[in-house]
């Protein structure tokens, strides 16, 4: 499975990074792969140099291990088997090499990762409806002083 969008690498690792100004993403690829329908590895592809050796550790104990950004899409060209993908978020390079992949047996797929992203737990819904208090209350001073 490919996961190509910025946030949801950084939600699936639960990582952050700075490569992007005022945004806490950073580039990078990630591809699982699963076998009997369930996870068996991964692969980051991203700068190396941005690792720190915990990050490394961190995602090594995840089962993941590390290619350089630039090596992904010659890689979507080895790929031999079923591979998932949101084609409705993907690039036209990745569709464009896995449509030249003849071994590529592509799977149109929405991303699962947007799925549990959606889920929230208890806290979360808390939090969110702690933080619609804070803002309506800061709306109606701000309304109020205006």
């Amino acid at each position: 499975m490919i996961v190509q969008n910025l946030d949801e690498i950084a939600w699936l690792l639960n990582m952050r990074g700075n490569d992007i100004d005022y945004n806490p993403l950073f580039y990078s690829f990630v591809i699982l792969t699963f076998k009997d329908s369930k996870y068996s590895h991964g692969r980051l592809y991203i700068k190396k140099e941005k690792l720190s050796k915990e990050v490394s550790e961190y995602l090594t104990a995840l089962k993941f291990d590390f290619a350089d950004y630039d090596a992904f899409y010659t890689d979507l060209g080895t790929i031999d088997g079923k591979v998932s993908v949101d084609l409705s978020s993907a690039n036209s390079r990745i569709h464009r090499e896995l449509t030249l992949n003849e071994k590529a047996e592509i799977e149109n797929v929405k991303s699962v990762v947007k799925k549990f992203k959606g889920v929230k737990n208890d806290r979360e819904v808390r939090g969110f409806k702690e933080c619609h208090v804070r803002d309506g209350a800061a709306l109606c001073q701000y309304f109020g002083w205006l």
